[in-house]
């Protein structure tokens, strides 16, 4: 009868062991998906703006060919003061897939 209360108390302390395990594995990945989550959402509020130069380069086009995607409204265009930007996001939606 001892041998058995001993055993159990054995069980009983090997579960608790697991379960304060499980518990700091899961509050580990809980912090980590939120920080990832947290990360996206700041480079969605910190969107990259492009210049005219830097879309050119970004897209590997010449400024005539930008101006053309602008005019037709392929790529999405912006005002900041007087000068014309780019979201960054908006010229990647753009891009056609081919395949």
């Amino acid at each position: 009868m001892n041998l058995n209360k001993n055993k159990n108390s054995h069980i009983e302390m090997l579960l608790l062991a697991v379960m304060q395990e499980l518990k700091k594995q899961l509050h580990y990945e809980m912090e980590e998906a939120l920080a990832a989550k947290i990360n996206a959402m700041e480079e969605k509020k910190t969107e990259e703006l492009l210049s005219i130069k830097e879309a050119t380069e970004y897209l590997g086009v010449s400024k005539i060919t930008l101006w053309r995607l602008r005019k037709s409204g392929e790529i999405k265009t912006h005002m900041l003061g007087s000068q014309v930007c780019f979201k960054k996001s908006e010229i990647l939606k753009s891009l056609i897939p081919v395949n």
